[in-house]
């Protein structure tokens, strides 16, 4: 608590009153110093800008601007500064609708010492009392303010890791700022590997905080990103910003964090969500994609989109005692040989359990058969063409009598479905492709068109287009957009008479002398040489 005098400050028209008011107490003593007089309302208005007193002693009688307008608009500005209205009798009645407006106290004329006194000691209390509250409270609204981030990351976490929104969720995003969730929103979850120089707890938790740093100094300048820790060792990207691309922001953060933190790192991204209560899917959503970090390797972006063959809605993956999370993974994956290795390892633990009845192993093959399909139930799978009937797989298992019938009938349908998932991937892959090479046809002169711009026109992760790309035709982005440019070249000087350099800016490559390299190069002549020979 402060302990400095408290100040006042005398507002009356007549000097012999304001003198009166001086020497009628010892303010010092009682804690007080008279900061400065006032001879009219206006007056003191003017001077309770510059004292900021603690308390103001004034006439209800004054010219132009009375006792009771001067308190209130004092009031009105400076509700902590306390007022007494000094007031003749006659003028009482009057005086008390200065209750309202939050007066103090009341004196009547003639001052008596000792009721001006007794008011004095009981507002100086007051007023200590309500400051011991102010700094209170203002170190409590302190304490928020450090604890903010926490408390924010907490808020975060609960909803990302909750299917159900709290009631009171849109004041609290309008207390911590976080609005603009309702609107846009796209999810990346960042892993990053230990550095095997590290060998102590406290260099690894340094390491943790230099990593989450640099994500955060990243997005420093864009408030609409928001970077916070799981609580499971991983960091979580939230992109609230539509002009912002994050596939191309994981990227380059990827690369940062390799070259200054030389270890490995892993990102998984969501799709695009414009409804809060997608949040917990879209979480889900870059787990899902950064758990496929296992069959790509490190130092990747995943994006959701692009480990899917068309997924409408959540995965709802049914997990059953003998542990089938991680061969369901594989089958979604594509990854027969490994989902058989897995399924083979449980059922040699299966046949260590007690089974007390035919019907208990049916129960267990029918759970198993149930987790399969429940983990590729939102693919666009024709489940009666690769099997004739979903029905038939329920009905062959209640058909089985001991654990190698079972194991070898959910291999065979492992087998059946990785087949069937790699087929529509690579289907969708064509389709994909097809696209994408039509545009390139179609945008043959524009010298801009880059791995990185074709990525971002089609919503497709970089480095998953780089690898696609390669896959379907055999050549680098860079070998068959060159190769198209110059097959382009070649249909030019068949049809007609142009000059070299005007073909080269028709095809995208506007430099004449690397135009007449790459021409050489995957034709075998020169311009010119082609031309004579044509």
């Amino acid at each position: 608590m402060r302990q400095d005098k408290l100040k006042v400050m005398l507002v009356d028209d007549e000097e012999n009153t304001r003198n009166l008011l001086r020497l009628v107490l010892d303010w010092e003593a009682m804690g007080f110093e008279i900061a400065g007089e006032a001879s009219s309302g206006q007056e003191g208005l003017n001077l309770v800008d510059e004292l900021l007193p603690d308390l103001i002693v004034t006439d209800i009688k004054m010219p132009f601007m009375d006792g009771l307008e001067f308190a209130r608009l004092v009031a009105e500005n400076y509700p902590t500064i306390k007022v007494i209205v000094l007031t003749a009798y006659e003028e009482f009645e009057y005086a008390k609708q200065g209750i309202k407006m939050g007066i103090s106290d009341f004196l009547l004329k003639p001052i008596k010492r000792s009721e001006i006194k007794e008011s004095i000691e009981n507002i100086r209390k007051k007023i200590l009392n309500e400051r011991i509250d102010r700094e209170e409270y203002n170190k409590v609204r302190e304490k928020l303010k450090e604890s903010l981030p926490i408390l924010i990351e907490k808020l975060l976490n609960d909803l990302v890791m909750s299917n159900n929104l709290p009631q009171d969720i849109n004041e609290k995003l309008e207390y911590y700022n976080l609005s603009i969730l309702k609107k846009y929103f796209q999810i990346a979850v960042v892993s990053v590997g230990e550095v095997p120089s590290i060998k102590d707890q406290e260099n690894t938790i340094v390491h943790q905080i230099l990593y989450i740093d640099i994500i955060k100094q990243y997005f420093k300048a864009d408030k609409n990103i928001i970077v916070f820790d799981n609580n499971r060792g991983n960091t979580v990207i939230i992109n609230s910003d539509k002009q912002v691309n994050l596939p191309e922001c994981c990227e380059q953060i990827k690369t940062m964090i390799i070259n200054k933190l030389k270890c490995d790192i892993s990102i998984g991204l969501s799709n695009i969500y414009t409804q809060l209560d997608k949040l917990h899917q879209g979480y889900k959503e870059a787990l899902e994609a950064l758990n496929y970090k296992a069959i790509y390797g490190s130092n990747i972006v995943i994006q959701y989109r692009d480990i899917c063959i068309d997924r409408q809605k959540p995965s709802s993956i049914n997990i059953v005692d003998i542990g089938m999370e991680e061969v369901t993974f594989y089958i979604r994956a594509g990854i027969a040989d490994k989902a058989k290795e897995l399924l083979r390892e449980r059922f040699f633990r299966i046949r260590d359990i007690s089974l007390s009845s035919s019907n208990e192993l049916r129960v267990m093959g029918i759970s198993m058969i149930t987790a399969v399909l429940d983990s590729i139930s939102e693919m666009d799978l024709n489940l009666n063409e690769i099997f004739g009937s979903v029905s038939s797989l329920y009905s062959d298992v209640l058909e089985f009598n001991n654990v190698s019938e079972i194991e070898a009938y959910i291999i065979d349908v492992t087998e059946k479905l990785t087949k069937a998932i790699n087929l529509l991937r690579e289907k969708k892959k064509k389709s994909i492709m097809d696209n994408i090479i039509s545009y390139l046809k179609d945008n043959i002169s524009n010298s801009e068109l880059t791995l990185t711009a074709l990525a971002s026109h089609f919503f497709i992760n970089p480095s998953y287009l780089s690898r696609t790309f390669k896959q379907h035709t055999g050549y680098t982005f860079v070998e068959y957009l060159t190769r198209l440019r110059i097959q382009k070249a070649i249909e030019l000087f068949n049809s007609c008479d142009a000059m070299a350099y005007e073909v080269a800016e028709k095809v995208g490559i506007p430099d004449p002398n690397y135009f007449g390299k790459c021409f050489k190069k995957y034709t075998g002549f020169s311009i010119n040489d082609y031309k004579k020979q044509r």
